[in-house]
């Protein structure tokens, strides 16, 4: 009976791969900078990306609006606001799509300051 035994717990290891754990790949991630942006329409914002990993790892990425209606961005990240209202700028990685950042875009027509008045707006006072 102790035979059988050990005979089947080496064909379970034997199964499973020999026992040998696997190879443990690199962690990689991938990193924007900034993360969220503010815009007026026709304004333009340079944003970053860095893919972290182990030395040497291949830094080239693609960029995308997921509404060209209210941003755009180029193939270098430069980020051109069109139109007011909010959209997600993501950064993939080109070796796998799995590894991604995004950067929130907010584009709004004209800025609001402290107080809730638009920028350039007087507050009227009773004289």
């Amino acid at each position: 009976m102790r035979f059988v035994a050990a005979g089947a717990l080496a064909l379970v290891a034997i199964a499973c791969g020999g026992g040998t754990p696997p190879e443990s790949s690199p962690v990689i991630s991938v990193q924007v900078t900034p993360s969220a942006v503010t815009l007026k329409p026709g304004d333009n914002k340079q944003l970053t990306a860095k893919v972290l990993g182990p030395a040497g790892i291949k830094q080239t990425v693609i960029w995308k609006s997921l509404n060209t209606d209210v941003a755009t961005v180029s193939g270098t990240g430069l980020v051109h606001a069109v139109a007011e209202g909010g959209t997600t700028i993501r950064v993939e990685w080109t070796e796998s799509s799995d590894e991604f950042a995004v950067a929130d875009i907010q584009v709004n027509a004209s800025p609001i300051s402290e107080g809730g008045l638009r920028a350039g707006v007087r507050k009227r006072s009773n004289q």
